[in-house]
């Protein structure tokens, strides 16, 4: 769990908390190293982090929070992304499964948020757990992967299978930290600072007020506490954006340490010649920087496509929502290819573990194998659509 010291308010827009987050750019970004060596984000980062109010962005402002929106989920990912990929991973997550508890009831909300007005709640929601009914509520087990952030919790999301006669549903659960075991398996070559540990419950009875359904939160019929932000979103394309703003903004963080490394740096087995000089590098800047501003076009695009038509409540159906899930992969791919092509060209001294452009490499690798960024079934299926087809009903949209 989180200490904090000092919170300013989220309640003073999207602007102002981004300009706040700019400010820690180089403090995130002096600890990258030490958070992959913990396998979690330092505790100062994430002290910093909280007093700058991101965690409650997405929170109604009735209950203390920003009220803010794609926009700001975007901002937030980029902006944290640039200065360590991981670290905008957990920042961007957990403040977006603030939205996700806000669809629980009021009473839920209120004992969750409690005085300070969040929760710190990764949510693992692959459905790879039981939720046995019984009188009150369901008793969950399970083991879930991939709960980034986990190692800062003080609550827990997971989804269970509802497993009774007749019945076929998904639950989302609330879960206190003390319900769950946290096992550390969290050895990876890329986001490792995000201590995206295994989440196992055995037999834990939660009360029925503490799940909402699942699909209804797939599908936008959720109805979130009053004044939460985009009330009727679907799940899939808010989750697909959340999880490629930190990498689009980790590719804009590595065109950064390449220009600087170009800028100096000095040719091997030359007369002095200066990489910066050569033509090939130059392209190589210049083709970088186009692919991952069109990349982060294709994001924004999204986040409009989804205010203008969610929005003002005219929902789009799932072979609608294809483009969004097939545009949103398009756009960490290609940052991520943008990246690779930068590496290839820094000369064997970006590969020490002390220079970020390894780092971002590695962590645009790891974030683009996430099972929304699955460039083959996205495309299958925005295919599918294309030809009039159905979406599967297991498609991510």
């Amino acid at each position: 769990m989180v200490a904090t010291r000092r919170e300013v308010p989220a309640s003073d827009g999207a602007a102002a908390l981004l300009g706040r987050l700019e400010d820690l750019h180089d403090l995130v970004a002096s600890r990258a190293r030490e958070g992959e060596h913990l396998r979690r984000i330092p505790d100062e980062t994430m002290v910093a982090l909280a007093d700058t109010g991101v965690f409650r962005a997405l929170v109604s402002p009735q209950r203390g929070g920003g009220g803010l929106g794609l926009d700001a989920v975007l901002g937030i990912g980029r902006t944290v992304g640039r200065a360590d990929t991981a670290t905008g991973w957990v920042t961007t997550f957990l403040a977006m499964h603030n939205w996700l508890i806000s669809m629980f009831p009021a009473a839920v909300v209120d004992e969750v948020f409690g005085t300070r007005g969040y929760a710190m709640a990764p949510a693992a929601l692959s459905p790879s757990g039981s939720a046995v009914p019984v009188d009150g509520g369901y008793q969950l087990s399970g083991r879930w992967q991939w709960g980034s952030g986990v190692l800062h919790a003080d609550h827990v999301l997971v989804t269970g299978v509802v497993v009774a006669e007749d019945v076929l549903d998904l639950r989302m659960v609330l879960l206190d930290l003390d319900q769950v075991v946290v096992e550390d398996v969290w050895h990876t070559d890329g986001l490792r600072a995000t201590g995206s540990n295994d989440v196992v419950v055995e037999a834990v009875v939660v009360p029925s007020e503490r799940t909402v359904s699942f699909l209804d939160m797939v599908e936008g019929r959720a109805e979130p506490v009053p004044g939460t932000p985009m009330a009727g979103y679907p799940l899939v394309p808010v989750l697909a954006l959340t999880a490629a703003a930190p990498l689009v903004g980790g590719a804009e963080g590595a065109l950064g340490a390449y220009r600087e490394r170009l800028a100096e740096r000095v040719l091997a087995y030359t007369l002095g010649d200066r990489q910066a000089e050569r033509a090939t590098a130059q392209v190589r800047l210049a083709v970088a920087d186009s692919d991952i501003r069109a990349a982060r076009l294709l994001a924004e695009g999204c986040a409009r496509t989804l205010d203008a038509t969610y929005g003002v409540g005219e929902p789009m159906d799932r072979r609608e929502r294809s483009a969004l899930r097939m545009d949103t992969t398009s756009a960490v791919h290609m940052a991520k290819r943008a990246v690779a092509m930068l590496c290839d060209a820094a000369g064997g001294t970006a590969h020490l573990l002390d220079q970020p452009l390894q780092r971002f490499r590695r962590d645009l690798e790891t974030g683009s194998a996430h099972a929304v960024f699955d460039l083959d079934r996205a495309a299958e299926t925005r295919g599918r659509a294309l030809l009039g087809l159905e979406p599967g009903p297991t498609d991510m949209l």
